[in-house]
């Protein structure tokens, strides 16, 4: 089971990481090309603005995904650090619960806000809104998912921390 979740987990760590650097090498190849354009012919795309921005938004939820895989969320280190490594694994474990919770209520949200706004039209694309914000939808679900999986992790160190094992080796 160990090996499989960390097969997974590194698979998902890769795609957001990846998508991540995808979304945001569009945005500067963009944007790049749109300056060159303006300032060499004196044209620029109608589009390019659009999918700068939402090139970022999509790079933006990507990063998220893999900056919480990572463990490089915020966290309050000075309380964290005094409190016994059982009442930290604790709090891991809550953290990660909440988070299911906040992604659940996020893609939700995000699902209504799509089907109430996603028909209007994005100016120079000829695209609706709802592909675009299509990205909280992502951003949710992948947060459930990405947060699942830290749960069972979570949840395995703090048995292990109340068996009297260590969590890096699993030995007493």
């Amino acid at each position: 089971m160990d090996r499989a979740l960390a097969f997974i987990y590194r698979i998902l760590q890769q795609i957001f990481l990846g998508l991540t650097g995808a979304a945001l090498g569009l945005v500067f190849v963009v944007v790049l090309v749109n300056a060159i354009s303006r300032y060499l012919f004196q044209y620029s795309f109608v589009w390019g603005g659009s999918v700068a921005t939402y090139g970022m938004i999509y790079g933006t939820a990507f990063g998220v995904l893999g900056a919480y895989m990572q463990g490089l969320n915020i966290r309050f280190n000075v309380v964290t650090e005094v409190l016994s490594p059982r009442v930290n694994a604790v709090l891991e474990l809550v953290t990660h619960v909440l988070t299911i919770v906040v992604g659940v209520a996020l893609t939700i949200s995000a699902i209504e806000f799509v089907h109430s706004r996603g028909g209007i039209v994005i100016t120079g694309l000829n695209l609706t809104t709802g592909y675009m914000q299509f990205a909280m939808i992502i951003l949710g679900a992948g947060l459930v998912v990405v947060a699942s999986l830290k749960t069972i992790t979570s949840a395995a160190n703090l048995r292990a921390l109340w068996r009297g094992m260590t969590v890096e080796t699993g030995k007493p």
